[in-house]
This record gives C-alpha cells, sequence and structure tokens, in this order.
C-alpha cells in the first residue's frame, strides 16, 4: 500500500508486483531481420548508395512503428506526462527535463523503469547486432518535453564513450508546422556546421538513433527547433549507449579572430559633444553614478547618446547591410557590413568615436579603470604635485575581485600646459579594441564554447561597452536577447543585461568570465534592435589615477580642457590601413 504520488493521503492503492510490465515492450519484427542488419550497416559505414537519404549529412536512422504494441506506447506517454518535470535554461536549451529514468522508483512509475530495461537489453542488444559495435551496459536515458518557445540549439553530442544518440518519440499526431522538428546540418571544409541539410518531424513510436564519431572529419551537429504551436508539448525519451575506451573529440580547427585595434587620435572634443548625452560629461553626475556603482557589480545608462545623433544613427541601421554571422554552433547573428556604410556616414563617425584615445579616456574616468594614463599625462603636462596618498585610499573604483562588471564615471583632469608633441604615446596604456555592430531578431542567438573560454583566459580583464538601438520602447523580456555572463563551469549567473533604447552597458569582466546571448524566440515577432559592441583588453583595475585631479574643475570635462586640445593638435593618424584590416578580419 502506498500514497497516491500526486500528494492526496486519501487515495490508496496496490502497487504493481515487481516486473509486472517486462513483458510489455516489444521491436517491430520487421527491425529483427538479418538482413536490416546488413541494410543498417551499409548505411552506417558507407557501403551502399541505396539509401542515400539516410547517410546526409551524416548516418541516421528512423525506424517508424518501432514498438510492435501501440497500447505500449500509451502507457509509456501517460506515465511519462505525469513525472515530474524541471525546467532547463541555459545559452543552448530551453526545455523541461526529467532526471534519468534510473533515478526513478519502480513503486511508482513501473512502466518507465520497465522501458529503461528494455532500452539496457532488447535495444542494445539490436544495436549491437545491426551496427557490429559493442556496447558497453551504461545507458543515459531521460525525458525531454519542448513546449511554445522552447528549442535546443545546434552541437554535436560528442562527449567521452558516447557512441550512439538516440530519441524515442512520443508526441501523437505531431505537425511539422507546429516547430519541434530535428534539424541535421552539413558541415563545411574545416567541420563547422553551416546550413541545415534535412529537417525530421518527431513521429510518434519512432526511434531515431545516428552515431556520434569522435575523430576529426565525421560530424553530427543538430538542434531541436523552436516550437511555435500554443498549447503543443513535443514529449520523447533520449539519452545514449555507450562503448568503453573512446578516443579524445578531436578539437576543430580555432575560428579566425576580429583583429583588435589600437585606439585611435582622429576624434576631437567637438565629436564627443555631438555624439555623448552632456548630462554624463558633468562632473557632479559623473561622481554621483560612480559612487552609485561602488554598491553594484553592474550599471546601464539610459538616454546615453544626444537625441540627434541616436535617431540619425538608428535610421541608418534600419537600412544598412547586415551579413549573417555564424557558425550556427557559436553564433548567428546579422553583422553589420562596414564597407557597405555609405559616405560620410554616421554610423562609421560613432564606430570612430568608440575606437578613439577620447573614449579611453573617458572610460577611465567613467570608471576608475587603467585605460588611460592620467598620472603620465600630469607628470608631463603640469607641476603640480601628485594626488595625496589620502586621496588615493578614498578612491572609488571599481573592487579587484569578484565584481564581474563596473560601471563608475567621473570627469577628465584639467590641464593647463600644452602637452608634447609625443604625449600621445606616453598618453596610451597597452589598449587594445575590437568592435562591431550585431542586428539581434527572432532566431538570432550567441553561445559559450571552448575556444570563447580559451580566448578570455589569454586576453585577460576586458571592458565591454555596449550601446543599445532600438524602435520598440521596451523589449520583450521572456523573447530572449539578453546578454547574460557565466564564470567558467558555473552554471548560475553574474549579470544579465536586457536590450533598451539609448542606453549603454558598462562591464568589467575577469578573464574566467564569459558572455552569451540568449536565444530570440517567436514572442518578439518582427521587431528587433542593434547593438554596438565594443570590448578593450588591457584594462587593469585597481586604485583610480584620477581621483586627485577630478575636484580641480567644477564643471567636468570642459572645452577648454588641453586633454581636448591634445586630441585637437596632434597629426591624427591615417586610418586606411585600420579601416581595411578592420573590413578583411570581420
Amino acid at each position: 500500500m502506498s500514497g497516491d504520488p500526486a500528494g492526496g493521503d486519501a487515495t490508496f492503492h496496490l502497487q504493481p508486483p515487481s516486473g509486472q510490465y517486462d513483458n510489455l515492450f516489444h521491436i517491430n519484427p520487421d527491425y529483427l531481420k538479418s538482413e536490416y542488419a546488413e541494410h543498417v550497416k551499409d548505411i552506417l559505414f558507407g557501403n551502399s548508395h541505396n539509401d542515400e537519404t539516410s547517410k546526409k549529412p551524416f548516418p541516421h536512422l528512423s525506424l517508424n512503428n518501432f514498438l510492435a504494441s501501440t497500447k505500449a506506447v500509451d502507457l509509456l506517454r501517460a506515465e511519462l506526462r505525469k513525472a515530474p518535470w524541471t525546467k532547463k535554461e541555459n545559452d543552448l536549451y530551453t526545455l523541461s527535463r526529467t532526471t534519468d529514468l534510473q533515478n526513478f522508483d519502480a513503486t511508482i512509475y513501473p512502466i518507465l523503469k520497465s522501458f529503461r530495461k528494455f532500452l539496457a537489453t532488447k535495444v542494445r542488444d539490436l544495436l549491437m547486432k545491426i551496427t557490429g559495435i559493442k556496447l558497453n551496459g551504461r545507458v543515459d536515458v531521460a525525458g525531454s518535453k519542448y513546449e511554445q518557445y522552447d528549442m535546443l540549439l545546434p552541437h554535436d553530442d560528442r562527449m567521452e564513450e558516447r557512441k550512439f544518440a538516440f530519441i524515442f518519440y512520443l508526441s501523437p499526431e505531431w505537425d511539422s508546422e507546429w516547430g519541434g522538428n530535428l534539424q541535421l546540418f552539413n558541415s563545411d571544409e574545416n567541420y563547422y556546421p553551416t546550413n541545415v541539410a534535412k529537417s525530421i518531424t518527431p513521429l510518434n513510436n519512432s526511434f531515431l538513433f545516428f552515431d556520434i564519431d569522435h575523430s576529426l572529419g565525421h560530424t553530427s551537429w543538430h538542434c531541436v527547433e523552436e516550437v511555435t504551436e500554443a498549447g503543443k508539448a513535443r514529449i520523447s525519451l533520449n539519452g545514449w549507449f555507450h562503448i568503453d575506451d573512446t578516443p579524445p573529440s578531436t578539437k576543430l580547427p580555432p575560428l579566425p579572430t576580429i583583429e583588435k585595434l589600437t585606439p585611435t587620435l582622429d576624434i576631437q572634443y567637438e565629436d564627443v559633444r555631438k555624439w555623448i548625452n552632456p548630462l554624463y560629461i558633468a562632473q557632479q553626475e559623473q561622481k554621483a553614478i560612480k559612487r552609485l556603482f561602488a554598491t553594484k557589480s553592474e550599471l546601464k545608462l539610459d538616454n546615453f547618446l544626444t537625441d540627434e545623433m541616436y535617431k540619425q544613427a538608428l535610421a541608418e541601421l534600419k537600412s544598412a547591410k547586415f551579413d549573417q554571422k555564424g557558425p550556427v554552433n557559436s553564433r548567428s547573428i546579422g553583422r553589420l557590413d562596414e564597407a557597405s556604410l555609405p559616405e560620410n556616414s554616421v554610423i562609421a563617425q560613432l564606430l570612430r568615436l568608440v575606437c578613439s584615445e577620447a573614449i579611453t579616456l573617458l572610460i577611465t574616468q567613467w570608471t576608475g579603470l587603467h585605460l588611460y594614463d592620467l598620472k603620465s599625462l600630469e607628470e608631463e603636462t603640469t607641476s603640480s604635485t601628485k594626488p595625496s596618498q589620502e586621496e588615493d585610499d578614498n578612491d572609488d573604483g571599481p573592487p579587484t575581485k569578484k565584481s564581474k562588471c563596473t560601471v563608475d564615471v567621473e570627469a577628465p583632469p584639467t590641464q593647463k600646459s600644452k602637452p608634447s608633441e609625443n604625449l600621445g604615446e606616453k598618453k596610451k596604456k597597452d589598449v587594445k579594441v575590437v568592435s562591431f555592430i550585431n542586428k539581434m531578431s527572432h532566431g538570432c542567438y550567441s553561445l559559450c564554447d571552448d575556444q570563447m573560454a580559451a580566448d578570455a583566459e589569454n586576453n585577460g580583464f576586458c571592458f565591454d561597452f555596449l550601446i543599445f538601438f532600438m524602435e520598440k520602447e521596451v523589449w520583450e523580456k521572456l523573447g530572449g536577447g539578453y546578454y547574460s555572463y557565466i564564470a567558467v563551469n558555473d552554471p548560475n549567473e553574474i549579470l544579465r543585461v536586457q536590450p533598451s533604447p539609448n542606453s549603454v552597458a558598462f562591464v568589467f569582466r575577469e578573464p574566467e568570465v564569459l558572455s552569451f546571448i540568449k536565444y530570440i524566440n517567436a514572442r518578439v515577432g518582427e521587431d528587433c534592435y542593434y547593438v554596438l559592441n565594443c570590448s578593450f583588453f588591457g584594462a587593469t583595475s585597481g586604485e583610480s589615477d584620477s581621483e586627485a585631479s577630478v575636484d580641480s574643475d567644477p564643471d567636468g570635462l570642459d572645452e577648454d580642457d588641453s586633454n581636448w586640445e591634445d586630441f585637437d593638435e596632434i597629426e591624427p593618424e591615417d586610418n586606411d590601413e585600420e579601416d581595411e584590416q578592420r573590413s578583411e578580419a570581420e
């Protein structure tokens, strides 16, 4: 006798005897014939051209009407629906899952436990017979449920000892127009996934499996398309069969990266005032924001650009050319083709601004990060004394550990003497910058991956500078598209940045912190946003080197400051070569 698993204590029932359902599941006898085993081997090992559809883009088999009894399918589905489900969400997927069936209580879920035993015995024996591959006794199997807006992005399932991935579908009368189809991808010469080669509808009582080959040259890229129909649930039992001593998975060749550039000197004070809201240049507001950030690890500033320039930039972005940027196992986004921008483009002006020394100066003042060597500048341009130790100790600079995002704002120093000719070189920190503009709409995303983790470790500390453009006043929060910051090997989210019109986010992150853009689902409809993503490498945290000079000018950044005079009078560097390098690198 036992209590109702649904939670009622008034209803009791007799538990089924152990093994009652062991004979419930039987494989369709057509798949047990010896000639079928030879057919499967031909498909898996490329010995025949009789079934090209099952060999492309990689060998796979879908065994329809897999169980001999439709009653067994109905009983299995009914018990699986009653199982405890947990919503799972990360950069790769959004779906509901059960735990592995191995953990289920056989007295409460006898049919599911019997099905797991069926997989580990009869189905395992069938796979070894028709493939000729010896499998060990390990079978992983759990339930997956995809409802409206759920999806699983492209991946290849390659992990140690996995040999065959399988899916047993339990969704009657599924319509491919509802989404949720299993999509298989072609690969390029470097084995990265490209376009969808085949879309497979999840037919009820079908058992699909494919080989997971760990050697380079063999791919198994696949995904589950977003479910778009309300009130429908794509339910399956899926997992992996294993072998002993698989060789380590061969790593893909590294993707080309965007070249890091040195901030340029071709921006004048008038350009800054034209683009950036004067509120964020005024000293008192900057200091208030800086102190606010001292109690937080992230801050976003609204109305960051002047209204006129923001509207001009948004209008140009709406008519600009964006190219699809992949590969899809890492991202699917629209990337601005900067080479196609018109003459006198306001977007080109903005890109020059965010890659300038003017911005590194402002970021140094805004955040206390060391992107611009203000102390060296003071030593070269003034005979004033250095800031006192007390002033340094009272600096509101960013925390150095565990504050993964940093936003502080402060005004630049006032200099009353003219800088020397080579002052630009002496001011520069060892800072490099990467910038690009993305268009994000339904179906767009970016993922965390091993190469991103390796690049982050090599790049060191990074300061992300994100400016958002969009027509809609409020972005659909449940629609995805947000920036999520996480630590390597830690699934917990550190920070989430939601897009909003004419806002900027400052994020200072340590090497072990990665970011991704959550898949944008169908909730957003035809809406989109644009984001100027500018990352500065070489920034260091610690005590600010600018606090002492802030109070010297009550108005903050001033048109007469010789810092800006310096940008005016030093001959601008020739940027034609840099523009060409940017175009080629992207």
